[in-house]
């Protein structure tokens, strides 16, 4: 490699500050300009070059990671002809190369990559490129080896492209981070495919469980691939839970799992996590298909929960009991002739028609049932000649009725113990909510929870306790912690905009990478390295009745890492994600959870930074919230201030009163727009 820092004298007649700038820079560069061009042709060598300016910080980004790197400029010294332009100082030449750009890729943005030949035949145009293949961009690492093969050997893959510069995107399509990707995805929905329930929704035939990561993996499934039968499965499989045992129809919110193929009879102990995970994709899946179903299952989970599993700080317990009075279900469980009893006669045919009883159990003599929806609201109110407002005015006062009765009954007993995992995985699914619904009970909640776990399960400097009980906090934070109160405090600062929660979350991210990271191996260890139960240390990435914390810290870093650029965070994604995928190869439908971040990686991953005041952009925030995007983050820069976490934003200007967003994807900024219909458009939706 011949030497670039301390060397660049080509530079040293420049007066533009960018090319200053990159003298200390281990790639040998130089100007545009005939010497350059001539030495390109007598050497036979390609040109490398790049565009930029002296406020991009992408430009800054792909300087420190790569031409100051000795891999990259190796490469770059021994095999090109390297030049930099000042797009500022050579708009002429910037315009040129955009044109092309943008033709061959669809998009364009600085800093600007272009290989070139001597004759000056474009062969290659890109905007930035990382280091290493990640996120579904391919590396300068792997790129530039192929592009050397192919102009020393003359392949047919390069020449073919000289006068049609699709080069690029056949590289691109060559990934083998994306390739390996996509394989993942694929063989995870073909094997859940080959185990779905086609009549009863679920997969298997019983016990079944929600297992709503394989939902949210189908919903993005669905959404990458456009697949049908992925939403399919969703929508029947969420319906029937609804409608089923599974849920308890009187109360709200969800047992533990149903025994059977119909989702009639459940196990009846409730799981908080259970609560925030089903609300959580019950969200999404309104988000995806505007079914108000699935809005009024959020909001029946969410009065739930509220009512039998917040503390009165705004912490949510961990479990009800699945028995009261020494038999399990017993404070769930009817005979017709409580029914009867307790309902008014007029009310009995509507509530025999509406409720379906599946028998659990004998007791003195007489069936033990529990209550189920027996069809869909439409079709209850044909049979019963009533409109369906007026039925469900009807199904609420049946309801209402029958709820009062059981509320005398004796009560299950509640683990009134706050856990940071699963008050984590609360934030997240209440502000989904709030993001999706726009109630703002949802966002209240989830911030007195958020402040609630804080202040008290906070040990400092990062680290979380995991348990709080007796008004005590106890037991050091473990994995799943820290990425599900990362996770919750994410959704939280999209969903309010309030900068603090998403400086908490990087803090727990960041404390994870110094205490949990396997920096050799990759991937997160249960338990932190100062743990005085060190022997018990392991990896887990399978997702079992929830996401492992290995699959929630996946995506907390995609994120994270794309809004921050830290090399901490980077390093710590592409290691995560090499030990991860590693794993879930093996059998990916056991991964769902994991898939979710992979999605993420795979992109586009869209940053959508908004400015102006902040009582205009409400509207244009719930506007965006609304829709699904998974692979979104939306960020606010108020126009008197920055995003510290998000450096990239500090070259987007506050701008006025009116609401404007920029819509940025990896590495570029695509023009900004205050108009909602465009801000669609761009991010193609």
């Amino acid at each position: 490699m011949k030497a670039g820092a301390g060397g660049n004298t080509h530079l040293e007649g420049s007066h533009s500050p960018y090319l200053q700038d990159h003298k200390k820079d281990l790639v040998c560069w130089y100007p545009w300009g005939e010497e350059a061009l001539e030495k390109a042709r007598s050497e036979g060598k390609l040109l490398f070059i790049s565009i930029g300016y002296l406020s991009c910080h992408w430009c800054h980004v792909m300087e420190r990671e790569s031409f100051m790197d000795e891999g990259v400029a190796g490469l770059i010294n021994d095999h090109f002809i390297a030049i930099l332009i000042d797009r500022e100082e050579r708009p002429d030449l910037d315009s040129h190369f955009m044109d092309i750009c943008v033709s061959s890729t669809g998009s364009g943005g600085w800093p600007m990559t272009i290989i070139m030949t001597p004759d000056k035949v474009v062969v290659f145009a890109a905007t930035y490129i990382p280091k290493s293949s990640r996120g579904g961009m391919i590396g300068l690492m792997e790129l530039l080896p192929m592009v050397i093969k192919a102009w020393r050997d003359g392949s047919p893959l390069l020449m073919d492209a000289i006068g049609a510069p699709n080069y690029g995107n056949e590289v691109v399509a060559a990934n083998p981070s994306t390739v390996e990707g996509v394989a993942l995805m694929k063989g995870a929905f073909e094997s859940l495919s080959s185990s779905f329930d086609r009549e009863f929704g679920g997969f298997g035939s019983g016990p079944k469980f929600p297992a709503a990561q394989r939902l949210g993996f189908l919903l993005r499934y669905w959404k990458r691939f456009n697949s049908q039968e992925a939403l399919q499965m969703i929508e029947a499989t969420l319906t029937a839970m609804r409608k089923g045992g599974i849920f308890d129809q009187l109360g709200g919110g969800f047992h533990r799992y149903a025994v059977d193929r119909e989702w009639l009879l459940p196990h009846f102990e409730k799981m908080m996590y259970d609560q925030a995970l089903l609300g959580y994709i019950y969200a999404e899946a309104y988000q995806a298909t505007g079914n108000e179903l699935y809005a009024a299952v959020v909001n029946e989970i969410f009065n739930f929960v509220s009512t039998e599993m917040e503390s009165p700080d705004g912490a949510f317990f961990t479990a009800i009991d699945a028995d009261s009075e020494g038999e399990e279900g017993k404070f769930y469980l009817w005979d017709r002739s409580e029914l009867e009893r307790v309902l008014p006669t007029e009310l009995l045919a509507p509530a025999k028609a509406a409720f379906g009883t599946a028998e659990v159990a004998v007791r003195e003599g007489k069936p033990a049932s529990v209550l189920y929806l027996a069809d869909s609201p439409e079709a209850i109110a044909g049979r019963l000649n009533l409109t369906t407002e007026a039925l469900n005015r009807t199904i609420l006062d049946i309801t209402k009725r029958l709820l009062e009765n059981r509320s005398g009954r004796i009560r299950p007993r509640t683990d009134t113990k706050v856990l940071s995992d699963i008050n984590g995985m609360a934030i997240a699914f209440l502000s989904k909510a709030y993001s999706a619904i726009g109630d703002f009970r949802y966002a209240r909640a989830a911030r007195d929870c958020a402040d609630f776990v804080l202040a008290k399960l906070a040990a400092g400097d990062g680290a979380l306790y995991h348990v709080y009980a007796d008004n005590t906090a106890t037991i050091n934070g473990m994995l799943d912690d820290y990425a599900n109160l990362c996770w919750g405090l994410r959704e939280l600062y999209e969903a309010t905009f309030e900068k603090r929660y998403m400086s908490e979350a990087i803090r727990l991210l960041d404390f994870s990478i110094k205490h949990f990271l396997d920096r050799e191996g990759g991937g997160f260890y249960n338990i932190p390295d100062f743990s005085a139960d060190r022997a018990f240390m392991k990896k887990e990435l399978y997702d079992g009745a929830v996401p492992s914390g290995n699959s929630i810290h996946a995506l907390n870093l995609v994120y994270i890492a794309r809004m921050t650029d830290r090399e901490s965070h980077l390093r710590a994604l592409e290691s995560t994600f090499s030990w991860a995928k590693s794993i879930a190869a093996m059998d990916p439908a056991s991964y769902t959870g994991f898939l979710q971040a992979v999605d993420a990686e795979l992109g586009p991953l869209y940053r959508v930074v908004l400015t102006g005041s902040g009582r205009r952009v409400g509207p244009v925030a719930e506007a965006l919230s609304k829709r699904y995007l998974p692979n979104k983050m939306l960020l606010y820069k108020p126009r008197d201030g920055r995003l510290e976490f998000a450096p990239f934003t500090d070259v987007i200007e506050g701008g006025g009163e009116e609401p404007i967003a920029r819509v940025c994807t990896d590495t570029l900024c695509k023009r900004p727009t205050g108009d909602l219909g465009e801000m669609f458009q761009q991010l193609g939706i």
